[in-house]
């Protein structure tokens, strides 16, 4: 069953646009994407937005994992 990306495509593009506008992001190695399979994104984690950016910068979906203690 696929889902409705409507609301991410959305949120990332207005998103995306708010932060190029109040920020500098630097994206290294993006004419590495590769677009046939999966992937791994790796973030170093400079803030809590971070996510979020990297959602932003690319143009696949992206699902998130992160430990049971987070939440």
């Amino acid at each position: 069953m696929k889902k409705s990306l409507g609301f991410y495509n959305f949120a990332t593009t207005l998103l995306g646009g708010i932060f190029k506008l109040l920020f500098r992001v630097e994206v290294v190695g993006k004419e590495n994407e590769n677009f046939d399979g999966s992937a791994i994104y790796c973030v170093n984690h400079m803030s809590n937005w971070d996510p979020v950016i990297v959602a932003c910068v690319t143009k696949r979906p992206i699902n998130f994992i992160a430990k049971m203690e987070l939440f």
